[in-house]
């Protein structure tokens, strides 16, 4: 198994698929016993992502059986598996280790698209908010022609200027309309 593969099937670790019919109906003649050692050395296949090592005692020590219950088991367990390359295999555990695997690969794919996505929603967002501050601070946008014959009277809570525009927080508000006619955010 390549270094990638290994590190995203070490991500499906926490959860095993168990198909209750099927293990119900493949394990049928195991006896209680040989039925959780069974388990146990698939729950350690699918724990370490590889194949069972072609070594008795550690297969004992893994099924927590005794050298001799453990021989006795493995005489009906063994049937599940198959001797490849030193190794036993699993060939559903296989298919399912692959299966979460691409899975979890497909699902980093697509947290890396949809966080590339947010970056550059993000960048925009923030470039054009940059864009649009230097560009005010710089010089004051004016909607309305410049308020020049009248006076630009500072705004007073509860006074109403005599002129046409207030001065509120820097920009310029029209008095008769309530419409702001020119904004200076280097003020806020």
């Amino acid at each position: 198994m390549s270094k990638s593969k290994k590190q995203s099937a070490e991500m499906v670790r926490v959860w095993m698929p168990i198909y209750v019919a099927d293990e119900i109906a493949d394990t049928a003649h195991l006896s209680a016993e040989d039925v959780g050692a069974y388990f146990l050395l698939r729950a350690y296949y699918w724990r370490t992502g590889l194949p069972l090592p072609n070594n008795r005692t550690t297969l004992a020590q893994i099924s927590r059986l005794s050298p001799g219950k453990f021989k006795r088991a493995w005489g009906l367990i063994s049937a599940f598996f198959e001797l490849q390359d030193g190794h036993w295999h699993h060939d559903i555990l296989d298919r399912e280790i692959e299966k979460a695997v691409k899975n979890v690969e497909k699902k980093r794919q697509a947290g890396r698209a949809g966080g590339k996505a947010k970056a550059l929603a993000d960048a925009t967002a923030h470039a054009t908010a940059d864009g649009m501050t230097t560009g005010l601070a710089k010089s004051c946008q004016t909607h309305a022609p410049s308020p020049s014959p009248s006076p630009v009277v500072p705004y007073q809570e509860g006074k109403v200027a005599s002129s046409s525009y207030v001065s509120v927080a820097g920009s310029e508000v029209d008095v008769s309309t309530g419409d702001v006619v020119k904004i200076c955010v280097e003020d806020f």
